[in-house]
C-alpha cells in the first residue's frame, strides 16, 4: 500500500495490520492475537473490519459481537454460509 494512503487512513484513526505469510497458520495467529488486544485496548466506539474467507476467524468474531463491538466481514465469493452470518455485515 502506499505510503500516502496508510498515512491518510492512520490520520483519519484507521489501524491497519498486515501480516506477512511465514508460515501456514502464523499469520492466522497473529491477526486473532491483534484483535483481541484490539478489543481489550479500545473497548468502545470503534468497528473491526476483516478481509478474509478463512472461518477460523469466527471466534474472535464471536467474541468481538458478545463485548457488543461491530464487525465488518469483506469476504470472497466462495466463503462459508455459516462463517458469513456471525459478522454484522
Amino acid at each position: 500500500m502506499p505510503d500516502k494512503i496508510s498515512n491518510a487512513l492512520s490520520l483519519s484513526g484507521v489501524s491497519l495490520h498486515h501480516v506477512p505469510l511465514i508460515s501456514k497458520n502464523e499469520p492466522d495467529g497473529k491477526l486473532k492475537q491483534l484483535i483481541d488486544e484490539f478489543m481489550y485496548k479500545y473497548r468502545s466506539n470503534f468497528v473491526i473490519i476483516i478481509i478474509t474467507c478463512d472461518k477460523s476467524f469466527a471466534i474472535p468474531i464471536e467474541t468481538a459481537r458478545k463485548n457488543n463491538i461491530p464487525v465488518i466481514l469483506i469476504y470472497g465469493k466462495n466463503s462459508c454460509k455459516d462463517f458469513i452470518n456471525t459478522v454484522d455485515e
